[in-house]
């Protein structure tokens, strides 16, 4: 298994609580047919 990196914009915070968020990103169409993120997915930042 490889690993790969691709630095993304953030699109949206969202305050979900007083102690989370969530984070929408913008994904260029090039990576969507690449990438297959699901929800809770972890991600580096």
């Amino acid at each position: 298994m490889s690993i790969s990196f691709h630095s993304l914009k953030i699109a949206e915070v969202i305050d979900e609580t007083s102690d989370a968020k969530s984070i929408r990103f913008e994904l260029p169409e090039e990576l969507r047919r690449q990438l297959t993120l699901k929800a809770s997915s972890p991600v580096s930042t």
